[in-house]
């Protein structure tokens, strides 16, 4: 969850200075598209290595935590985008359509707390946490692919060029065309 935040500062810089707007959009696609595999695969390791992980790090005494863990990370993985397409809005001059479009979630996961945390304590919450979360992103996701015009596919589906850029950091010779 903090790779998008740390992204999230810089972008927020480079949308609110951005003289074409549609260009950053498509940046911020990119971004999308590079960081989301990234919280993706790490969130399934995590989740898969979490049992041996969280009790090594904290004791056996946190064994419970794991599950609570384990429904979390779907909202986790969701709220990733969140962060990179909330701080092109905010840079936009638009912080008050996260605002708007995050009041319905958090509303949603209050009452669902209420509901789930008597009879399932702290998976519960996680629980309306993940269902709050998806739905703030999801909301975002709408609204910024209407504003941007940007497709699913767009923001989501990797391209050749993503892979060059990537290979481009960590200097290796990119895929030829």
């Amino acid at each position: 969850m903090q790779l998008p935040t740390a992204f999230g500062l810089v972008i927020f810089a480079y949308s609110a200075n951005s003289k074409n707007s549609n260009k950053f959009s498509q940046d911020i696609a990119k971004m999308v598209r590079i960081i989301f595999p990234v919280v993706l695969i790490g969130s399934v390791f995590l989740y898969f290595a979490s049992g041996y992980i969280i009790p090594f790090l904290y004791g056996e005494e946190y064994i419970p935590s794991i599950r609570m863990l384990k429904i979390l990370l779907p909202g986790i993985v969701m709220m990733s985008f969140f962060k990179i397409i909330n701080m092109d809005l905010a840079g936009r001059g638009k912080p008050d359509i996260t605002i708007k479009l995050f009041l319905p979630a958090v509303l949603i996961n209050i009452v669902l707390n209420i509901i789930l945390i008597p009879d399932f304590g702290g998976c519960g919450a996680a629980f309306a946490s993940t269902i709050s979360y998806t739905l703030a992103s999801v909301s975002i996701l709408y609204y910024y692919m209407k504003i941007t015009q940007l497709s699913l596919s767009d923001i989501f589906i990797c391209k050749k060029s993503d892979i060059n850029f990537i290979l481009g950091l960590i200097h290796v010779s990119p895929i030829k065309r």
